[in-house]
């Protein structure tokens, strides 16, 4: 068969047809490798970017604690306290009781009725608790961010440092042991509790208590302290008893199957616990035999509460809740006073223990002179406290919920923290380390 002119030509382009082709496959092929190896190379980079991210913070992190641990060592190696900065109380116990919100103008006089202890912590203070010592004598533990400094009324006009311990974690709470001669316990943790230890202040020694991520730490009657952690089950909670001349005992309570994120002890019952969880419970523990006697559940408005303390009275628990996530007082607090008189701060609830069945009691209420948010509140007997945003304190009655009574820092200091530090004593912290005790006569509790 003879090939003709158009044969050739149609084969030529048949040629160039498939060569073309087989081109554009190889650049598919080609531009698919390129992309993957792209992607391999961006990978590379960004982890390699988050690495060096890390080690940089890493290495900020480590050269900012390494600061401040060399600073607080400093300061509480250089901790001085002269005579003239402390003023004893020296009518003892009639002393004048606290401001009161009429005269908000001007704060607790130093004159006759406080006892101050300039630089208790060494540095920013953290908190701070007092507790008697051996012969009738008053101590203070005061926390800093890495240290607990341990002071003593050595006269009337002068405070002595016992001790400093120090920690490798930063200071959440300090608190004294309730029947625990010279026991304090501290809180370290970053954020959250994750380790519980003991100091002595008569042994001057100190012991771990327990380690992990706890909710909760609280200390109870007859030298025993209760914490509580969250578990598969819902919470874990342990009970320690102390003792300064051998190692703690410990008995596990029985789990309500929910997270207690607070514990409160039971005045009047002491083998009683209270604790409360985000959804409105409450739970009572006995404390000898781990039992879980009961459980409540509140009415509408007491979700997001948690318990102060509990009180019995016959036959009836009485259990004192603080309010929280109170948004409306947040936005408020930005613009100045809180407007609406009706928010309460805290709520007195009446229980019957055997029935489960409660019903409110009493609310208190913040004064109107009452700027900000509720930092945080503390208890002793029916004595509350509550400290504001601007650094100003608020002293409740329960006997008298609308006996409350504004206490001003003096010289317009903001106070920090406010804590009862025993009966008719309040402690204030500054946040130059300054730690005053106040005392609170309970003739003038009421307005």
């Amino acid at each position: 068969m003879e090939t003709t002119v158009g044969d050739i030509l149609h084969c030529e382009e048949q040629l160039r047809s498939t060569l073309h082709s087989d081109d554009k496959e190889k650049l598919r092929r080609k531009l698919a490798e390129l992309q993957r190896e792209y992607l391999r190379t961006a990978q590379r980079l960004q982890r390699a970017e988050r690495l060096e991210a890390v080690q940089k913070h890493v290495r900020s992190r480590i050269a900012e604690q390494n600061h401040l641990e060399q600073r607080d060592t400093e300061a509480a190696s250089n901790l001085r306290l002269s005579p003239s900065s402390l003023i004893l109380n020296s009518s003892g116990d009639t002393a004048q009781g606290l401001t009161q919100s009429q005269r908000h103008t001007e704060g607790p006089a130093e004159s006759d009725n406080s006892r101050r202890n300039q630089a208790a912590a060494g540095g920013i203070l953290v908190d701070a608790c007092c507790f008697p010592g051996s012969s009738d004598t008053l101590c203070v533990a005061a926390a800093g961010k890495w240290a607990v400094c341990l002071w003593s009324q050595a006269s009337a006009s002068e405070w002595k440092l016992i001790h400093t311990w120090t920690f490798s974690e930063p200071v959440i709470s300090v608190f004294h042991v309730p029947d625990a001669a010279g026991l304090i316990c501290v809180t370290l943790g970053q954020l959250e509790i994750r380790e519980v230890r003991v100091l002595s202040s008569s042994s001057l020694m100190q012991i771990l208590l327990c380690e992990g991520i706890l909710q909760a730490v609280i200390g109870v009657s007859r030298s025993r302290v209760v914490t509580t952690s969250h578990s598969a089950t819902g919470s874990t909670l342990q009970v320690f008893t102390l003792s300064d001349y051998s190692s703690p005992s410990s008995q596990t309570l029985v789990s309500p199957g929910v997270c207690v994120g607070a514990l409160a002890p039971v005045d009047g019952l002491p083998d009683a616990l209270i604790g409360t969880d985000e959804g409105g419970h409450l739970f009572v523990w006995n404390l000898k035999t781990g039992q879980l006697l009961c459980r409540v559940l509140f009415g509408e408005g007491f979700s997001h509460t948690a318990c102060l303390r509990g009180y019995s009275s016959c036959g009836v628990l009485f259990v004192l809740l603080q309010h929280q996530f109170l948004s409306s007082l947040e936005d408020e607090g930005k613009e100045g006073k809180i407007k609406d008189p009706k928010t309460a701060f805290f709520s007195l609830v009446a229980i019957n223990p055997l029935s489960g069945k409660s019903i409110p009691a009493t609310q208190l209420y913040p004064p109107e002179t009452w700027a900000g948010r509720l930092c945080e509140a503390d208890v002793s007997g029916s004595g509350v406290v509550g400290l504001s945003q601007n650094g100003c304190a608020c002293v409740w009655e329960l006997g008298h919920p609308g006996a409350s009574r504004m206490v001003w820092a003096p010289e317009s200091e903001g106070w920090q923290l406010a804590r009862w530090g025993g009966l008719n004593t309040l402690v204030t912290g500054h946040h130059n380390g300054d730690v005053t005790l106040y005392c609170y006569s309970q003739n003038s509790r009421c307005c």
